[in-house]
């Protein structure tokens, strides 16, 4: 055991795919752990898998507007006219106001 330990501390590669791989079981894990606690096996996995596909579906739906609005070919905010302030007295033409 110690020489596992050993090779994962000096491969960083192995040790984020072991981070990530963890990551992957243990965050869902406990969620469903807790929601099958509190309603039951078969409802817990419906409602972690409800939660996982809406999450998955907003995450889905902000990429492709974000997508979209950066490769449009322009600005998203071509509706705004920015005028210009003048300060009266500063000398400017009417027609800079």
């Amino acid at each position: 055991m110690r020489f596992v330990l050993a090779g994962i501390s000096w491969d960083p590669n192995i040790r984020g795919a072991l981070v990530v791989l963890t990551a992957i079981v243990l965050l869902p894990g406990t969620v469903y752990m807790v929601l099958a606690t509190d309603t039951g096996a078969r409802l817990g996995l419906l409602l972690a898998l409800t939660g996982l596909f809406g999450w998955m579906s907003i995450m889905g739906m902000e990429s492709v507007l974000h997508y979209a609005e950066c490769h449009s070919g322009g600005s998203s905010m071509t509706h705004v006219i920015v005028k210009r302030y003048v300060p009266p007295g500063c000398g400017a033409t009417p027609a800079a106001r």
